[in-house]
């Protein structure tokens, strides 16, 4: 975890966990030449069993490497360590700027190290200054998450989400002053573990064409996950996806009315404000054609503390 500065500090350095290995037996040797039903029968029993092994030595070795991952990320002590990096008091810089800066730090970091990151890099930008545009290529990569100290329309945010992404970004998020030090804590570790952290997420609210509004059964699910969203401690956060017609801004500008319509949902169904995170992230999750309606959906990941 790098502060950008002249110079950069270093604030927290830690390798993540060795890779898991599981070991299962080799696949059965077939028959050869002539073999009787009885041989054939034998063999395809002993070809099922070694699949069900299989099966299971990856099932394994999925929940070492989530427990492993989980167990590493909640000893980096991250609320604390993200809590040093809140931007000081002064002007603030604007979005293009406090990029160049992380883009610097991160470019003088590779030079010493070498890129030992790969694509796992998450970048935290403190700005209010949304309107301007990063290059093109200068955030290759990255997850980047803009914190803002007074709440951005849903326009700005959205504009800014296609600007970073344009600039590079690998995922992009612009968050207002409501999120908690354990809040952006829980959204960097999501970055860093590929979702290693969650503690559960919801089926795939969906919304008709061009259309913010909750139908009946998006209502009928929404309500079946407040008793979890009412636990002490606990943060959603809630993603917005749009399909492919229309621009990239509109489509943010939809994703993040559709996350915020669901978030609305629930603080009037008494689940604070404060333990909501809201996302919208356009078109840049497909998980159908373009044009499919299964894209045009609101997922809810639940965070419980560790």
């Amino acid at each position: 975890m790098l502060q950008a500065g002249a110079p950069a500090k270093i604030v927290l350095s830690s390798a993540s966990p060795a890779p898991t290995t599981v070991v299962v037996p080799g696949k059965p040797t077939a028959p050869r030449g002539d073999q009787t039903s009885y041989q054939a029968a034998q063999y395809a029993n002993r070809l099922k069993h070694w699949r069900g092994e299989v099966t299971m030595g990856r099932n394994a070795e999925a929940t070492q490497v989530r427990d492993s991952l989980a167990t590493w990320l909640r000893g980096l002590s991250l609320p604390a360590k993200i809590s040093q990096l809140a931007d000081p008091p002064g002007p603030t810089a604007s979005l293009a700027a406090e990029s160049a800066t992380a883009a610097s730090a991160l470019a003088g970091l590779a030079e010493e190290h070498g890129n030992i990151f790969g694509s796992r890099r998450v970048v935290l930008l403190y700005t209010d200054d949304l309107a301007t545009r990063p290059p093109a290529g200068e955030l290759a990569g990255d997850t980047v998450f803009v914190i803002t100290r007074s709440l951005p329309s849903a326009a700005a945010a959205s504009a800014a989400q296609v600007n970073l992404l344009a600039a590079g970004a690998a995922q992009a998020a612009v968050v207002g002053p409501e999120v908690t030090g354990p809040q952006l804590a829980a959204l960097v570790s999501a970055g860093l573990g590929q979702g290693g952290i969650h503690e559960s997420s919801s089926a795939p609210v969906l919304f008709a064409n061009d259309s913010a509004i909750l139908s009946p059964s998006a209502v009928a699910q929404l309500t079946s996950l407040l008793p979890q969203l009412r636990e002490a401690g606990v943060t959603a956060v809630i993603n917005g996806f749009a399909s492919t017609p229309g621009t990239a801004l509109a489509n943010y500008t939809l994703s993040y009315d559709r996350a915020a319509m669901v978030a609305s949902f629930f603080e009037s169904h008494g689940v604070p404000a404060s333990a909501q995170i809201i996302v919208g992230h356009g078109t840049s999750d497909l998980i159908a054609a373009g044009s499919s309606g299964a894209n045009r959906r609101v997922t809810v990941v639940i965070e419980r503390p560790s």
